[in-house]
């Protein structure tokens, strides 16, 4: 004998009535289709999903008291596994982009036949995101509106990605310290300040970031006389793999793992880097 598939246990969140009954009597007698409650208001329904969390809520936007959109972060908070599916009147830019960001896996309108609806609570069930002509229409008309930055733009300082570069090299506090002519506590507060405007929280994180987003590039080639590296332009700057004396060996090596593990080198680019990378690794092993 065959196993029945496991119903999707679903939950409605409904303040008109007739329209509450309708959904529950469609979900009711549909197979496939478990009703875990039809509730009149998201504060009603965060009674019941404290003891049991449905896997769809069906969820409108113009609710009394709690918002669907605001009721959507805090039953998601309650029951991360749910799949929150739209069901409203309104089709406005600004509250389905709130209902999106809330949360929502899918937006319908209420002009949306049973049979498409039960389709759409399935397929978000599934990991689709099913949504209204003409809501879809809208979703990529603001997709075409707004446009990511061509290159993300920190404003970090000369000195700043200076700092930055020096510990993509390899450097610790003590040795970047050095190299740039300054005290530990003034090099701290320069990486505090890399770190807010990167918004990370490691030093691998930043020099991640950096390689990602263009701040620093690898293959400079020699320094010039002064000591800062061939093609400083404003918060661009070039770095070469830091080869550190034998006590620091084995951190650098951790370091250059977490490093390849965050960045993937463009086709074409330099490889010089990696005859360094071997170098350090070599070095490292030699001192375990």
């Amino acid at each position: 004998m065959t196993s029945q598939p496991v119903p999707i246990r679903i939950a409605i969140v409904e303040d008109q009535r007739e329209v509450r009954e309708a959904l529950s009597f469609l979900i009711g007698h549909t197979p496939g289709y478990l009703s875990r409650g039809a509730f009149g208001s998201v504060e009603e329904a965060l009674g019941h999903m404290k003891t049991a969390c449905p896997d769809v809520v069906l969820v409108d936007i113009g609710l009394p008291g709690m918002s669907g959109i605001e009721g959507i972060r805090v039953m998601k908070s309650l029951c991360p596994q749910a799949q929150f599916l739209v069901l409203t009147v309104y089709d406005d830019d600004r509250r389905i982009f709130e209902a999106m960001c809330a949360g929502a896996c899918g937006y319908l309108l209420k002009k949306t036949p049973p049979p498409r609806i039960l389709e759409a609570m399935r397929e978000v069930h599934s990991g689709g995101a099913p949504m209204s002509p003409e809501v879809a229409r809208r979703v990529i008309a603001l997709f075409r509106q707004v446009r990511p930055p061509e290159k993300a733009e920190y404003t970090l300082t000369a000195q700043e990605t200076r700092v930055l570069r020096l510990l993509g090299e390899g450097h610790r506090y003590k040795t970047a310290a050095a190299d740039l002519g300054i005290t530990i506590n003034t090099l701290s507060f320069h990486v505090r300040s890399i770190y807010d405007k990167l918004q990370v929280h490691s030093k691998s994180e930043a020099v991640a970031k950096a390689l990602r987003d263009g701040i620093l590039r690898v293959g400079c080639g020699s320094r010039p006389q002064n000591g800062w590296p061939a093609g400083v332009a404003g918060n661009r700057a070039c770095m070469r793999p830091f080869r550190p004396p034998l006590r620091y060996a084995a951190n650098f090596s951790g370091f250059v793992v977490q490093w390849r593990m965050h960045t993937k080198p463009e086709v074409g680019a330099d490889r010089s880097v990696g005859a360094a990378d071997t170098g350090v690794r070599a070095t490292s092993e030699a001192t375990v």
